[in-house]
C-alpha cells in the first residue's frame, strides 16, 4: 500500500524518505517495484502519472488508513505493544523485544528500530501484523497531536507510558499536557487490553484515571509501596534487581547500567505477565544479556594512549527525567581509578520555562561533587548560575563546538565520561572523534 496526498510539503518528503522526488517518481518507482495499489487524495484524480493504475481515492490519505489499521486490530489475533513516555520508551521497547525473542517457542516479532512517528506505526500495523506473533512500537511525542483529533488509536493489547517530564513543552506547555497527550495511547482498548504506568512519574493519577475511563486493566509499576509491581532493591555493583508483585519476590540481572535501567525492567514484567507468556520469570533471566542502545546509555571503552576511558553515550536526546537518571546512574559508577566527567548540553523544545527547568538540575549535581562538569548551551548557563559556587570542577562552554578541542585534550585513561544532551546540540561529534572501539560489558 502507497499513501499519495496532495499536502505533502517538502519536510513531509524528507520525513517520509523521498525529499528530492515528485509524487510521480514515488508512484513510479513502487509501480515499478510491484505495489499493487495506492490511496491517493482525491485532488490528485486526474493527475496523467496515476492512469492506469489501481488507485482508491479518499478525502484525506492519512485519516483513511487510521481506519483502516483500527479494522485490522478489531480482527487480527495477534499482540501488539505500544510504549510512549518522556523518557525510557526507546529502552523499554528494546528491552520487551530482548525478553520476547528469547522465549522457548521463538515467536515472531516485529520490532522498528528506531521511534515510531504516526505514519510508520500505520505502515507497520497493516502491512506486517498479520506476519508476526507480536509487535512491539514505540510511539513518538510528535503521534499525538494527530491523537488529539480523535481520528486515530492505536489500541494495542498492552500500552504503556514510561515517564512523564518537561518535553516537547514548547507546544504542549506543561506536565499535565503532556500527560493528557500521552495518555490519549490508552484509548479505545481492545477485550483485556492492559494499560502500564509507571506510577513514580508525574501526573500517574492522571494516567490511571484516563486509562480506567477507558476501559483498560491498569497494572502500574515504580518504587512506591503502592505500586502493583514494585521495585524491592537495586544493586548498581551486580545489577541484581529485586521484584515484588502479588506478595512473590522475583530476582534478575538487568546488563545495562542504573537504577532506572531496573525501573524499566519493571514494565517488561508487567508486560510479560499481561501478554500472559509462559514461563515470564524464567524470560527475564534474559535481561542479563541486555545493553544499552546507542545515544541512550550506551557504554563502551575507547582506547588511549597508555590504556581505556569509558564512555557512557547519552547523545541521543534530554530531558529533566532522562538527565536525572544519567546522572544517578554516574554517581554509582566507580570511576576505576580515574576522573568522572560530565558533559550537559541544552534540553531543547522546553517553551518558554526552560532556564528555570536547567536550573533545577542543580541537586542532581550533588552527588558528582568530586566530578569534572561542563556545560554547554545558552540554557545551561542557568544552571551553570546556581552550581558554580559549589562545584570545583564546573564550566561553561557556549557550544559544543568550543568544548570539543579542550576536552579530547584532557582525558586521561581509566576516566569515565558521560555525555547528555538533546541530538540538536550535536555531542555525537564528540562520540565520532572519540571512535569508541569496543562494548564494555555491564
Amino acid at each position: 500500500m502507497v499513501l499519495v496526498d496532495s499536502h505533502w510539503g517538502k519536510r513531509a518528503r524528507e520525513k517520509f524518505g523521498y525529499p528530492d522526488r515528485t509524487r510521480e517518481e514515488v508512484v513510479n518507482d513502487a509501480h515499478h517495484h510491484g505495489a499493487t495499489g495506492f490511496i491517493v487524495n482525491e485532488r490528485l484524480r486526474d493527475e496523467p502519472f496515476l492512469e492506469g493504475k489501481n488507485c482508491f481515492f479518499v478525502k484525506n490519505t492519512l485519516d483513511f488508513a487510521f481506519r483502516l489499521v483500527e479494522t485490522v486490530r478489531a480482527v487480527t489475533a495477534k499482540k501488539a505493544v505500544a510504549v510512549t513516555g518522556s523518557a525510557g520508551k526507546s529502552t523499554t521497547k528494546a528491552m520487551i523485544t530482548h525478553v520476547l525473542r528469547s522465549l522457548p517457542d521463538q515467536p515472531e516479532i516485529y520490532s522498528p528500530p528506531s521511534t515510531d512517528n504516526i505514519f510508520t506505526s500505520v505502515t507497520c500495523q497493516l502491512s506486517r501484523m498479520d506476519n508476526y506473533d507480536y509487535s512491539v512500537l514505540e510511539v513518538a511525542g510528535s503521534a499525538f497531536l494527530r491523537f488529539h483529533t480523535n481520528s486515530f488509536a492505536v489500541s494495542p493489547d498492552v500500552s504503556m507510558v514510561t515517564s512523564i517530564s518537561e518535553a516537547h513543552l514548547d507546544y504542549l506547555d506543561d506536565l499535565e499536557g503532556v500527560a493528557r497527550r500521552k495518555a490519549r495511547l490508552f484509548d479505545r482498548p481492545p477485550p483485556g487490553g492492559t494499560a502500564v504506568i509507571n506510577l513514580d512519574t508525574a501526573c500517574a493519577d492522571r494516567l490511571v484515571t484516563h486509562a480506567l475511563e477507558q476501559g483498560c486493566r491498569v497494572v502500574t509499576f515504580g518504587e512506591t509501596p503502592e505500586a502493583m509491581i514494585r521495585l524491592v532493591s537495586y544493586d548498581p555493583a551486580s545489577k541484581r534487581v529485586v521484584v515484588e508483585a502479588d506478595g512473590t519476590r522475583t530476582e534478575f540481572t538487568v546488563g545495562a547500567v542504573g537504577k532506572h535501567m531496573a525501573i524499566n525492567s519493571l514494565a517488561v514484567l508487567a508486560t510479560l505477565r499481561a501478554l500472559e507468556v509462559p514461563g515470564w520469570p524464567g524470560a527475564l533471566e534474559s535481561l542479563a544479556t541486555f545493553r544499552a542502545l546507542t545515544g541512550r546509555g550506551e557504554t563502551r571503552s575507547v582506547a588511549l594512549p597508555g590504556g581505556t576511558l569509558t564512555l557512557v553515550d547519552e547523545s541521543y536526546n534530554a530531558n529533566p527525567a532522562s538527565m536525572r537518571a544519567a546522572l544517578a546512574a554516574l554517581a554509582d559508577r566507580p570511576a576505576a581509578g580515574g576522573r568522572r566527567i560530565v558533559v550537559l548540553a541544552d534540553m531543547l523544545e522546553l517553551g518558554a520555562g526552560s532556564a528555570d527547568i536547567h536550573r533545577d538540575l542543580a541537586p542532581a549535581l550533588e552527588p558528582l561533587a568530586d566530578a569534572q562538569v561542563h556545560l554547554v548551551g545558552e540554557n545551561m548557563a542557568a544552571l551553570f548560575g546556581v552550581v558554580r559556587g559549589r562545584l570545583p570542577g564546573v564550566r561553561h562552554w557556549q557550544s559544543v563546538e568550543a568544548l570539543r578541542s579542550t576536552l579530547l585534550a584532557g582525558l586521561q585513561p581509566g576516566d569515565v565520561l558521560l555525555l547528555k544532551g538533546s541530538n540538536g546540540m550535536k555531542l555525537t561529534s564528540i562520540v565520532k572523534a572519540l571512535q569508541p572501539t569496543s562494548a564494555v560489558t555491564g
